[in-house]
């Protein structure tokens, strides 16, 4: 049984390009003037299970960072879909979502 009127949370990975970037990402600034209002930005990183983890030593057994953002915005008021449509659209549209 679904249960409704809850916060959409965007899971995004976060984007390499910017690593290289002298201007920080400012996420919560683009995601308010794209019209999503956010609570709280956390940063994750994944570990991979074992069967998945590389064979040799020198490439990481973790995948990027993912950026897990709540927004202020509830389930019945949009579509979560919606919301990471209109997310996308905003400056940083090159990342994926979850």
């Amino acid at each position: 049984m679904k249960i409704y009127n809850h916060r959409i949370e965007l899971i995004i990975d976060q984007p390499s390009q910017q690593a290289k970037s002298k201007a920080p990402l400012n996420l919560k600034k683009q995601l308010a003037d794209a019209g999503i209002p956010v609570e709280a930005i956390t940063k994750k990183s994944v570990k991979l299970p074992k069967n998945k983890r590389p064979l040799s030593k020198a490439m990481p057994g973790t995948i990027n960072e993912k950026l897990y953002v709540k927004t202020g915005i509830r389930d019945v008021e949009m579509n979560p879909w919606d919301v990471a449509h209109d997310a996308s659209k905003a400056n940083w549209c090159t990342n994926r979502f979850y």
